[in-house]
């Protein structure tokens, strides 16, 4: 470390520590093209803990009253902690519903490949015996795997990967050779399901990796993002009538999206998206029910934090699953929020009973009916 770089990073924990550094500096939160201005603002994240943008919750609008088609569980990011393998059952007190969606979806942090040992950050790696444990008991059929780990076992990494839930029967999402995304049949619909990360850490993208990936973390133009996904989501929508997509995006330990996370969101629900589940922060972020510029309704989940992490925390182990309920053209009509908590002494999930700990906008949605029966 050079002089100069020491002598900075000093004052600039100085000036952080007694409050005088801008709360809100440019920053991309890519650890492939981190400055030194992230470095000190993720650090200030990591002493001082979650720091709030301003952002006005939007959630009232009123949901249609049409009948319901299809209904998707959403979780969170499903990160590696290898205590859970020898620790008891940590669903035990989750609602079961949840697992019996029709599409029941997940963040997928690590690559499993068999080539290598498990391993834990910064390079993570799970194995079949984890995957059976945390993963296979929430009966996921739908997997995004385009995230900033999606590279930690290289290309190689990414296939095996997707090879292995391929033969598990799971829809791989983010990652594709021959489409970006899947088409997914139903009685009623046809849903269509992409996913994409703002970057992978570093680790080379090229054509070998055929993984989904745009600037989605950018402050100066949204226009970057929105050129490589809206051509997509455009091929999408001439498919299916139902049109979700997996964004990892954002910045860690943030509970409020960036300005630039509402303008890309809102212009993808106005190009077609009917379903945004967002994930990365590691925390939960607010919801927003979008009545977008098609005349439907569609929801915008910024950030649905870690569904199962070991990370100490309180703020990384508040989580939520929701069940949400699109009719055949995919305008979301109905939404329920099943808060949890992760209990580090024991290792399991269990319910959160103080509703002032999640977003205002997913306790709104805590006392909802849905209007499927399933």
């Amino acid at each position: 470390m050079s002089r100069k770089f020491a002598m900075g990073f000093a004052l600039a924990l100085f000036l952080m520590t007694h409050g005088l550094v801008f709360s809100f500096p440019v920053v991309c939160g890519d650890l492939g093209r981190f400055t030194f201005t992230d470095a000190i603002f993720y650090l200030r994240k990591l002493i001082f803990g979650t720091i709030s943008r301003p952002y006005e919750e939007n959630y009232q609008a009123e949901l249609p009253d049409l009948a319901c088609a299809i209904t998707l569980t959403a979780f969170g990011d499903l990160m590696y902690s290898k205590g859970l393998v020898i620790a008891g059952d940590p669903y035990s007190s989750v609602e079961k519903s949840l697992f019996k969606s029709e599409i029941v979806f997940a963040n997928l942090e690590f690559p499993i490949d068999t080539r290598f040992p498990e391993s834990a950050f910064p390079k993570f790696n799970g194995s079949s015996e984890y995957f059976e444990k945390v993963v296979t008991p929430l009966g996921i059929n739908v997997m995004n795997i385009a995230n900033n780990h999606s590279l930690d076992r290289g290309n190689e990494g990414l296939r095996s990967t997707r090879t292995f839930l391929n033969d598990r029967g799971i829809h791989c999402v983010g990652f594709g050779e021959e489409s970006r995304f899947s088409i997914i049949p139903f009685d009623k619909v046809r849903i269509a399901v992409s996913g994409f990360t703002f970057g992978t850490n570093g680790a080379t993208v090229d054509s070998e990796s055929s993984l989904n990936v745009a600037n989605l973390n950018t402050f100066e133009d949204a226009e970057t993002a929105l050129s490589k996904i809206i051509p997509i989501v455009e091929s999408m929508s001439e498919e299916a009538s139902v049109i979700v997509l997996s964004l990892h995006w954002g910045l860690e330990f943030e509970n409020k999206p960036t300005e630039m996370q509402v303008e890309v969101a809102r212009k993808l629900c106005d190009e077609g998206v009917d379903l945004i589940i967002g994930h990365h922060p590691h925390v939960l972020q607010p919801l927003e029910v979008y009545l977008n510029a098609r005349g439907s309704t569609s929801l915008i989940i910024y950030s649905l934090g870690n569904w199962i992490s070991s990370m100490k925390a309180k703020d990384c182990r508040i989580t939520a699953s929701l069940k949400i309920e699109l009719s055949e053209d995919g305008s979301v009509c109905g939404i329920k929020v099943f808060p949890y908590f992760f209990n580090l002494s024991k290792m399991q999930l269990v319910p959160l009973s103080n509703p002032a700990l999640i977003p205002e906008s997913f306790a709104y949605y805590l006392d909802s009916s849905p209007n499927c029966s399933h």
